[in-house]
């Protein structure tokens, strides 16, 4: 939780969140005095930087909202605003890039792949999945949020499966899951539901097989991988090489 701090200390969380608008406002006053274009990604470069340096590490959420926070803010808005903004309209044309074609499978990970170790360590190659997903079509990566300047996954049709040691009656599943019954089959030790996106896939994944949970989304970059020559290569692993041009269709 801390990031400086003593965590036994008082204040923990206002001491946390003052040191994380701190170095976060540094890092753009600091990029804005050396008259460089202010992205986010110069800025996150900066500030994990400065961050490693004390021994912590941010995630990618945190970053994403802290530099909301930071470029929002009306007096840096005021000064800095057109040249945090200058890039946005560039950003939102740029063409989306397919990633997987269809028929390939990925899988989907109840447990987040930070429990593996990532992005440190791969996901385990003997990892078994809790539901399978096969694309009915290409799936895409975009520009998401031009805040975070992230690729996003573009919806696409998908069927995702699901091992069970009893399924239940086509009604129940599909009343489980909250889907049509037209988008279940239900066999034996398998039900099998159509969706129309990953972040769907997730969500009744979850539904079907953690019913006891209050939320069921997720961040389906740390939950869903493509599985190829016998290793798991998670979606996050995969977005930062389309990112990076670096990324081949399969």
């Amino acid at each position: 939780m801390t990031l400086f701090c003593d965590p036994s200390a008082p204040n923990t969380h206002g001491q946390f969140l003052a040191e994380l608008l701190l170095i976060g406002g540094v890092q753009i006053e600091t990029l804005a005095k050396g008259r460089q274009k202010v992205t986010f990604q110069s800025w996150s470069q900066a500030v994990r930087e400065a961050t490693a340096e004390r021994k912590a590490r941010l995630a990618d959420n945190q970053l994403e909202w802290l530099w909301e926070a930071l470029t929002t803010e009306p007096r840096i808005l005021r000064e800095l605003g057109t040249r945090l903004r200058s890039d946005e309209d560039e950003w939102k044309k740029k063409e989306p890039v397919t990633v997987l074609n269809r028929g390939q499978e990925l899988g989907v990970f109840l447990k987040s792949f930070r429990s593996f170790g990532a992005p440190v360590f791969s996901v385990p190659t003997k990892a078994q999945p809790d539901g399978r997903i096969k694309l009915l079509g290409a799936l895409k990566m975009g520009p998401g949020k031009a805040v975070s300047q992230r690729f996003e996954c573009r919806d696409v049709n998908a069927t995702v499966e699901i091992p069970l040691e009893n399924a239940g009656s086509l009604d129940k599943e599909a009343i489980l899951m909250k889907i049509e019954r037209i988008d279940v089959v239900v066999e034996r030790k398998m039900i099998m539901a159509w969706v129309r996106s990953l972040n769907h896939a997730f969500t009744v994944t979850s539904r079907r097989l953690q019913p006891h949970r209050r939320s069921h989304g997720g961040r389906i970059y740390d939950h869903i991988a493509w599985r190829k020559d016998n290793r798991w290569i998670s979606l996050e692993d995969i977005r930062r090489e389309v990112e990076a041009g670096k990324w081949k269709v399969e």
